[in-house]
C-alpha cells in the first residue's frame, strides 16, 4: 500500500493503471488480467461511448464501477450509475462497492470510509463522508447509483458519465430519461451493459449499431484467425475447444484480439462470449447445453442469453 501511495498523479491518471495499482474486487484481490485476457483492451479503451452485450460474470460490472470510481476520483466529474431496480442497487452496494472501499487504503481515504482497522481501532461506523447507499462522495465527485424504475431519483441528477448495467431488465421507457441527464456535461461518457434477451431489442440492438468487436483467436497450427463458436469450435467427444478448419485444439483462454466487424461506425461494442470464461471447463459447458436441449425454451433462453452472452429466440416464436 505504501507503493501504491507514492504513485504520481500522472500514472493514476490512466485509468489502466489506476485499476491494476488501486482497485481490488469485493474479496480483497487485484484483478486478474491473466486468465482473463479478453478484458486487458476493454479496460483500456475509454471512448466516449461503449456497449458491452455480454454473457454472465464476465468481469464487466466490475470494469463498470472501477470506471465510475475513477471518473470521480480523478476526473472529479458526477457519475450516475443505474441498476434495473432499487433492490439490485441495494445489493450490488452492500456485496460489491462498500468491502471495496473498506479493504483498500486509498480508497478509504477518497471515499471518507473507515478501514476495517480504524473501524475495529475507534469502535464507530463510517460517518465521515456523504455516505448514503444511493450517493457516494468520491474525492470531489459523487457517484449516484439508482434504480432504473424511479423517474424522480433519476432526473434529479445531472451527470457526465451514465453507465446502465443488465440494460435489458430496465424499464425501457426510462432510458431516454438517463441519457439526458449527459446534456450539460463537456465529458459525457456512455457505458450500457448487459446479457442481451430477443435479437434486435436492448442491448442486441445497441451492439447491432456499433462497430461490432468480437473476441478472435489465431489457430497456432493451420494460422486460422476465428471467433470461438459453440456449434463450430467445440470437440464434443474429446470435450475441448478446437479449430473450426483444421479441427487441431485451440486454446479458449489464449491472447486474442478485437476486431471491428463494423468499424465504420464510432460507438466501440464488444459481445463478450462466455466460452471464454475461466472458471467454466468445457465440459460444463456441453453439459449445460445438453440439458438446455431437453429442458424447452425458456431454459434454452437461459444458456444462450446467460451462459454464451447471445440473443435467442426459438424459430417462429416472435416477440410482440
Amino acid at each position: 500500500h505504501k507503493a501504491k501511495q507514492q504513485l504520481s498523479k500522472d500514472e493514476l491518471n490512466d485509468y489502466f493503471t489506476w485499476v491494476k495499482m488501486i482497485w481490488i474486487n469485493s474479496r480483497g484481490e487485484p484483478l486478474d488480467f491473466e486468465k482473463h485476457r479478453y478484458l486487458t483492451d476493454i479496460y483500456k479503451d475509454q471512448s466516449p461511448n461503449i456497449i458491452f452485450q455480454k454473457a454472465a460474470q464476465m468481469g464487466i460490472s466490475e470494469r463498470l464501477i472501477s470506471e465510475a470510481v475513477w471518473v470521480c476520483d480523478r476526473l472529479s466529474k458526477n457519475v450516475l450509475f443505474v441498476f434495473p431496480s432499487a433492490n439490485q442497487l441495494n445489493d450490488f452496494v452492500q456485496a460489491r462497492l462498500e468491502p471495496v472501499f473498506n479493504q483498500s487504503d486509498y480508497l478509504s481515504r477518497i471515499t471518507g470510509v473507515l478501514t476495517v482497522e480504524e473501524r475495529k481501532e475507534k469502535n464507530v461506523e463510517n460517518k465521515k463522508k456523504v455516505q448514503k447507499v444511493g450517493l457516494k462522495q468520491i474525492g470531489s465527485g459523487f457517484l449516484y447509483l439508482r434504480g432504473s424504475q424511479n423517474q424522480q431519483q433519476i432526473i434529479s441528477v445531472d451527470a457526465d458519465m451514465v453507465l446502465l448495467d443488465e440494460r435489458d431488465r430496465f424499464n425501457q421507457d426510462l432510458v431516454p430519461y438517463i441519457d439526458k441527464r449527459l446534456l450539460h456535461s463537456s465529458l459525457r461518457w456512455r457505458r450500457e451493459a448487459s446479457t442481451p434477451t430477443f435479437p434486435g431489442k436492448g442491448i442486441n440492438a445497441s451492439y447491432l449499431d456499433s462497430d461490432q468487436r468480437v473476441w478472435m483467436l489465431t489457430c497456432s497450427n493451420c494460422g486460422l484467425e476465428q471467433e470461438l463458436d459453440l456449434f463450430f469450435n467445440i470437440d464434443y467427444v474429446k470435450q475441448i475447444t478446437i479449430c473450426k478448419s483444421c479441427k487441431k485444439g485451440i486454446d479458449r483462454l489464449k491472447m486474442g484480439r478485437w476486431v471491428a466487424q463494423n468499424p465504420t461506425n464510432k460507438t466501440h461494442g464488444y459481445k463478450i462470449s462466455g466460452i471464454h470464461n475461466p472458471y467454466r471447463t468445457v465440459p460444463e459447458l456441453i453439459e449445460m447445453f445438453e440439458k438446455a436441449k431437453n429442458s424447452g425454451f425458456s431454459t434454452m433462453q437461459q444458456f444462450y442469453n446467460q451462459v454464451l452472452g447471445l440473443p435467442y429466440e426459438a424459430t417462429g416464436q416472435s416477440l410482440s
